[in-house]
């Protein structure tokens, strides 16, 4: 049982990370229900933990843990009475009971791609700037239209070099084959 585990005695280092954590809900919980963070009860910390949709299962059993650990502890200043009660809500405790978890993404939405109706503005942009010291817009253009003809991602250009420049054989090696031992030309 989770519980048991929650009430024994921790490292230093955890329970430095429960104090942490309990110290952050009683925060977030005063500052949601608008009270002073003295007056936040174990039922106002649970009551919002159970209700709360944006983390996980296991994060919420970590942070039951921190509140067990915290009503565990003699240096908090929590009567007998309460201390029984708040222990015997967090023993009830249903990480899973609540509402399902909203899982939100903030990584890139295909931002690694160019959608079909952009590639020709971008192209004959590129098209048009072809003519510079450098020539980044000829160079980028290539590698566009190479990446669109052979699929490969960014990162598996790093180890293309040509097989075979006459009969126009480019090696693109996939994450697959850079696992395996290098091809080695023999002459």
């Amino acid at each position: 049982n989770w519980f048991e585990q929650a009430v024994q005695p921790v490292a230093p280092e955890t329970a430095r990370a429960y104090m942490r954590n309990y110290y952050m809900m009683v925060e977030r919980a005063a500052a949601t229900l608008n009270l002073d963070p003295h007056f936040v009860t174990i039922d106002d910390l649970l009551a919002q933990l159970h209700d709360d949709t944006t983390i996980t299962v296991g994060t919420k059993n970590t942070y039951a843990s921190a509140i067990a650990w915290a009503l565990k502890q003699p240096d908090f200043d929590f009567p007998p009475a309460v201390r029984e009660h708040g222990l015997a809500l967090v023993r009830n405790f249903n990480p899973r009971g609540g509402p399902a978890q909203e899982v939100t993404r903030n990584s890139r939405v295909s931002a690694r791609t160019i959608p079909q109706e952009d590639l020709g503005p971008v192209l004959n942009a590129l098209l048009g700037a072809r003519i510079t010291k450098q020539a980044w817009a000829t160079k980028t253009t290539s590698w566009l239209n190479a990446g669109i003809a052979t699929g490969a991602r960014p990162g598996e250009w790093e180890s293309a070099y040509w097989f075979d420049r006459d009969r126009r054989i480019l090696r693109l090696p996939n994450a697959k084959l850079r696992k395996q031992a290098p091809f080695r030309w023999e002459d």
